[in-house]
């Protein structure tokens, strides 16, 4: 490129660094930017120099360079997506749904638990409502009595974090109290090799309201405090549950039968999968 050399200091026209010029007034140390045309950015600073030339548009684009040797701007995506690195892919990477570790919920629908021999809750009853014939399962549960129902999960996720659970049930009362109902939740882990006949961990007891109204869905708007899981859990293990009402408990006042509908338990992981 040519400089204007009127512009120079006088006795220093090998000397002084291009980048103390303007193109555009001539002037040495001039405060305002650089003006090169096809590609240039007026700006002497890096970071803004970058910027000036716009290769992003939104926040979160990221920039990498392609299998055409140029590079690209890859848009970014959607809340809870990711970027992953894949050699099949142009620029080398791809925006994909991350599956992050934290807390996990899995629902234990009323037809996987099973009235206990001793003391156990009604065998599965199905409920027919009278003006538009909608049918579900319940199981009953004693108003008087403690009442148990049970099932097993063959095993949780890898990444989970062995730590504890927490549990909410969801059931139906069939009449018009706002009387309080006490469940309770206990589990235990069996490895291979481990013995059947085993003591379930410490149960969590949580007590829920009926909402006054005959058949309306009672759905707690939180979960119990933590259950802890008896027997050291590991990967590859069985948890046994049970879940039962207990009468005897201060805050359970409902004297007729609870009519569970299901279970929902939440646990942690730790890892991304179970690889």
């Amino acid at each position: 490129m040519t400089l204007d050399t009127g512009a120079l200091p006088t006795g220093t026209a090998t000397d002084v660094a291009v980048t103390q010029f303007n193109l555009v007034t001539s002037a040495v140390n001039n405060a305002t930017p650089w003006g090169i045309v096809d590609g240039g950015h007026g700006t002497k600073i890096k970071n803004s120099g970058f910027n000036a030339l716009s290769p992003a548009t939104t926040k979160g684009d990221g920039l990498f360079y392609t299998a055409s040797g140029v590079h690209n701007r890859l848009p970014a995506g959607a809340n809870n997506q990711g970027i992953i690195y894949d050699s099949s892919e142009h620029a080398g990477v791809k925006v994909t749904t991350m599956v992050l570790p934290g807390l996990q919920t899995i629902p234990i629908p009323v037809e996987a638990i099973t009235p206990t021999t001793t003391n156990g809750c009604s065998l599965l009853t199905l409920v027919e409502l009278p003006t538009n014939k909608n049918n579900f399962n319940v199981l009953d549960f004693d108003g008087a009595t403690k009442e148990s129902g049970s099932f097993n999960i063959p095993q949780l996720p890898k990444s989970w974090d062995k730590g504890t659970v927490t549990f909410r049930p969801t059931f139906v009362v069939s009449s018009t109290s706002t009387s309080g109902v006490a469940w309770g939740f206990e589990l235990v882990a069996l490895a291979k090799g481990d013995a059947n006949d085993v003591a379930y961990g410490t149960s969590s007891v949580f007590i829920t309201s009926a909402n006054g109204t005959s058949y309306d869905e009672i759905i707690p708007t939180i979960f119990s405090s933590a259950v802890t899981i008896a027997g050291s859990p590991g990967n590859n293990e069985t948890i046994e549950a049970r879940i039962f009402r207990n009468p005897g408990n201060a805050g359970d006042t409902f004297g007729s039968d609870a009519r569970l509908k299901g279970i929902t338990m939440q646990f942690t992981t730790n890892a991304a999968n179970d690889a």
